[in-house]
Formats: C-alpha cells, structure tokens, sequence
C-alpha cells in the first residue's frame, strides 16, 4: 500500500531515487534479528494493491549481508529449489528453521491431499493465505485452520465456514463453540489469550465494524434469489453465532472513549443503500449505529436528523436499543434535499454557545444549502467566541462536492465512508491530527492571519517546531483489507529522507489579504 501511494504520488516518474530505494530496502533489512518474523510477512501477504515482493525487491536492489536475509531474499525471487541449492551451508538454528518452513510451504503448495495439508498446519502453524486455494474449501482443512485463525480473520470467514459446514452435526460442535468463544472476547481483556498476538497495542474493535459483520452474517444468502444469482458461497446463518456478535456490538460502547467535547451530529434520513466497499448498508443504519454510539460515548452531545428543510432533534438515550433508533429514523419523512446550513442556524437560535465540533453524515445526493455552510460556520464562530469549532462532513458517498472549506484549518472534509472513518473524525476532534507549522515564520508575514496558535498543538508539536523530536504521520489501517493486518511499529518503521524545517510541506494554512504575496 505504501508503494502504491508513493507510486501515484510521484504520478509519471521514471525509477525510483536513492532515498526511496535505501528506505524501502531498509524495510526487509530490518528483520536480521528476526527473520522469522520477515519469512511469515512475505509469505503470508505476497501481493497487494497490484504489487508483490518480487516487484518491491526488484525495484529497491534489496541486498543484504546476513546470510538468513539472503536465503528470504533469495527464495521470494526464484523459489524454493533455487534457494535451496544456493544455500547448501546451513550452519544455524535460524537458518534450519527457515529452511524447514519453505519446504513446509512447498509440501503445501504441491499437495491435493487435506490429510497432508492439515498435518503442515499443525505443525507449522501455516496460515490461511499460505494454504493452496483448490483446498480451502475442504471442512477438515477449514476446522483445522480455525484452531489458530486470529479473531479478525474468523470474522471475515463466518459466511464461508458456514457454507462449508464447519458447525453441522456433532463433529461442528466444537468447532462452533470456539467460534463463540472468540466472539465473547472481542474488546475484553480475555481477547489477548484468544487471539494470535502479533505485538504492539490490541485495537477496539469499533461498533460500526461489529455491526458490519453481523449484517453480513445474518444475511439469509441461502433464500435470497439476487444473492444466489451472483455468489457461490451461500449459508443459512447460525443464531448462536448471531448473538454473539450482537453482544459483542453493544459491548463494545463501553470500550469507545469519549472526547470530552460537546458534540452537534446531524444525519441524512435517506431511504437509499450504499456501497462500502463489498457492504451494503442503508443510509438509515449508519446513521443510527453512529447516533447510539455517540449517545453512549459522550456525556454532552446533540443529535439530530435533516432531510429538505427540516430537521427534527432526536432525543436518543443512553441506553435506547439500536433497532428503537433505527425504527424512529425510518418512521421519520422528511423528503427532499437537505439545507445543511439548518444545524448551524439552529444552534444559534437555541443559545447553544458551547459547540466544540459539528459533524455532518451526508447523504450527497440530497444536498444544498441557502447559504455556505463554512460563511455560517464563520458566523457561529464568532456568535460563541470560539474561533476553532470544528466542522467535519463525511459524504457517505463518492461526490467532488464539499461544504467545508478546504483552507479553514478547523474544517475536515470527507469523501466516502467506511468503518475507518469514526476513528479519524475522533482525532480530528481531539486535535490529534498532526500537523507542523513554523509559527515564527508566519509571525514576519505583515497582515498575515494564524489560524489557530500554539495552544492547538500538542507538546510533541511543539517539539518538532523547536527541533526537539519527530512527528509520525496519522493513519489508520483499513481493516477492510481482505488480509486485516495490523502492523506493528517495527514492521511499518521506514527510514525516509525529509527536507529540514524549510522545505517541509506545512499541513496548516496561513490565510493572507489579496495584496499580499504569499510565501
């Protein structure tokens, strides 16, 4: 994924530079103290977004003087036999190990046999992605994958299990028992005993993303005619697996922290489905996922729905039940295009002086405003004397329309959503977005106007400013990825060269009078 945003970045260039090889040859070379642990990554992700090792490897000239480093090298290139006549010398532990795992993994590709297949798994706790295609639809291989399959990746195969019959008749019992069992764990301290620890910090799993799956899940493919049309893997889904999923979703409102800052969210009501990636879900039900999750989370919150010229608040209580909200939503009519300038009007109207961000989920295809909802921002801003309120829109759908304005500092503009995007609304909120900006430099600017001071930058900010420390850019993984790997700080550690001070692109914006000339 890095390679492929640097490729698009860079757009038409030719090769890559020597700062960008040396950095991402530094990335395999990384692993000589645990080779190991690079034998499984490359193995087990060998292609993604369009690329594969072997391209990678090709392009940065990876060399390495550790022999083992060269063996992984060496057999991601040309393959098991190659590497094995090219490494006769074997002469430690680490090296031996390695050897054994690829001539497991060539057992594995080679076999027809589940027999055989299940036997390398238990032995070399081989994974999913390492596993033959033509035999992962087999009960026996799936039953025995299922033993050590990380709680995500059990997730995202409850739909094929249960094609497959992995939970039928006595022998399935066991099986379903300790799918349950890993669903109960998710978000308590249980899930690290349950889970395949791969190191660093365990993520919460967010509500949206546990109802996504139970949606899913649900879903009787087995009688739908539309589904049954287009896909081969169908199921009759499970109840016991149902409800624990639907416990683990109202489990995890507890495990969401809450910004501490009062909060103005405003939905579409909208009876149109949309594509999230391979989900399709109502307008309706995110919206209400979203409303009772902010509704359980934040202390000082309000919640509302919009829809033409309308807009109707709506009462939610901390423990409403997701379906109560989600029936209230749809017994609303409020039909047309939506002015989103309302909430904003509305909140001074009402006195509401103490607004730290309004969010706005917007259905795109129904909405207009009056007015320019950044001008009524800067009206609000100036009501409550409060010049960082927030404005975040998240367009629930591809549009190149936008209602925040793209130069305000204090204005987050989302296009497209999907279960990652809570979380980086959650930040943006929090003033935990990183950004660098000389202050003393634009203080020289005669006429120019700072958006937001000092205050607005955490400790580790000012750091950077002052020299004292480094920034790491935000993310937040896609946990869509059909892999779902969660990087660990000392994989995803890539020394990049970056200008100093000076030539680093600011993130903050400096807004400048028409007649001055901006540096």
């Amino acid at each position: 994924m890095f390679i492929k945003y640097c490729k698009e970045i860079s757009q038409q260039g030719t090769g890559w530079g020597r700062a960008h090889r040396r950095a991402v040859s530094r990335w395999y070379r990384q692993f000589e103290n645990n080779p190991e642990r690079l034998f499984h990554l490359v193995t087990k992700y060998k292609r993604r977004s369009g690329i594969s090792h072997v391209d990678v490897i090709r392009l940065a000239h990876v060399k390495s003087a550790d022999p083992v480093i060269q063996l992984i090298l060496r057999y991601i290139i040309k393959g098991y036999t190659e590497a094995k006549e090219l490494f006769t010398d074997v002469t430690t532990q680490t090296m031996v190990n390695i050897t054994n795992l690829m001539s497991a993994l060539d057992d594995a590709k080679r076999t027809d046999n589940p027999e055989n297949l299940c036997n390398l798994i238990r032995a070399h706790r081989l994974t999913w992605e390492q596993c033959p295609t033509r035999l992962l639809k087999n009960r026996s291989v799936l039953m025995c994958l299922l033993q050590q399959m990380p709680i995500e990746a059990t997730v995202r195969k409850l739909g094929l299990m249960t094609c497959h019959t992995v939970f039928d008749d006595a022998d399935g019992e066991e099986s379903l028992r300790l799918v349950v069992q890993k669903l109960d764990s998710i978000n308590t301290d249980f899930e690290d005993h349950v889970e395949d620890v791969r190191g660093g910090p365990r993520k919460v799993w967010h509500p949206l993303k546990l109802y996504k799956a139970r949606t899913q899940y649900m879903k009787d493919r087995a009688h739908d005619k539309e589904q049954s049309a287009r896909r081969s893997t169908l199921w009759k889904p499970i109840q016991r697996i149902g409800d624990a999923l639907e416990r683990a979703f109202y489990r995890s409102f507890s495990k969401m922290q809450p910004t501490g800052k009062r909060i103005y969210f405003v939905h579409s009501v909208s009876d149109r489905t949309i594509k999230l990636g391979d989900w399709k879900l109502p307008v309706n039900e995110i919206s209400a996922v979203m409303s009772v999750t902010l509704a359980r989370t934040e202390e000082n919150c309000v919640i509302a729905a919009i829809g033409g010229n309308k807009m109707e608040i709506l009462d939610v209580d901390r423990n409403e039940k997701m379906d109560s909200v989600l029936t209230r939503l749809n017994s609303l009519h409020l039909p047309g295009e939506a002015d989103w300038s309302l909430p904003i009007k509305d909140a001074m109207e009402r006195k509401l002086r103490d607004i730290d961000a309004f969010l706005f989920y917007v259905d795109c295809e129904n909405a207009y405003t009056e007015t320019h909802v950044a001008d009524d921002m800067v009206k609000y801003r100036q009501y409550c004397n409060n010049p960082s309120v927030k404005l975040i829109v998240c367009g629930l759908n591809d549009s190149p329309h936008s209602l925040a304005d793209k130069d305000d500092v204090h204005m987050l503009n989302i296009s497209v959503f999907d279960a990652s995007v809570p979380k980086l609304i959650d930040n943006f909120i929090r003033r935990e977005m990183r950004g660098v900006r000389p202050d003393a430099i634009l203080a020289e600017l005669p006429g120019a106007q700072i958006i937001g001071g000092p205050d607005d930058m955490s400790d580790e900010m000012q750091g950077v400013i002052s020299g004292e420390s480094q920034v790491d850019l935000p993310g937040e993984q896609n946990t869509e990825n059909p892999d779902d790997v969660e990087m660990t700080d000392d994989e995803t550690s890539v020394e990049l060269s970056a200008a100093r001070s000076n030539d680093v692109e600011l993130d903050r914006r400096v807004k400048t009078e028409p007649t001055q000339k901006k540096q």
